[in-house]
């Protein structure tokens, strides 16, 4: 196995990273400094949740979730807080990957282009022992 899969625990590694290292980053270049302990809480929590947002795994499954939870009548984003984090993780989703709003060649153009890159990620991380 590879050490970050181990690391991570073979659960949604590259996410895992890229949230640690962004909270890193963050240490690193005091912007958290602005915040209290329970503020840095938060903050760290809604990284963990928006860059989670961009693991396209569970992304089927989230979406069901979000369009049933569209249709029951009671989504209120500005008034539940499940609502409102359910709310800005699909517009993380979107904006990771947001092609598909785009006029059919520039869509088409970044279908293979995504498609390509996922492949080559799939391969590399195979390579490397990660889940």
């Amino acid at each position: 196995k590879h050490p970050v899969a181990l690391l991570y625990n073979d659960e949604r590694v590259l996410e895992s990273f890229h949230s640690s290292f962004t909270m890193a980053l963050l240490y690193k270049y005091n912007v958290t400094k602005v915040f209290n302990r329970e503020q840095l809480f938060a903050v760290r929590w809604l990284v963990i949740q928006l860059i989670l947002a961009t693991d396209t795994k569970p992304m089927f499954e989230e979406l069901a979730a979000f369009r049933l939870r569209l249709s029951d009548g009671r989504f209120a984003p500005l008034r539940e807080f499940q609502d409102c984090i359910t709310f800005v993780r699909m517009l993380m989703r979107g904006a990771d990957i947001n092609h598909g709003a785009k006029p059919w060649d520039l869509h088409e153009t970044w279908s293979m282009r995504i498609t390509m890159e996922f492949h080559a990620q799939g391969d590399e991380e195979k390579s490397l022992g990660l889940p």
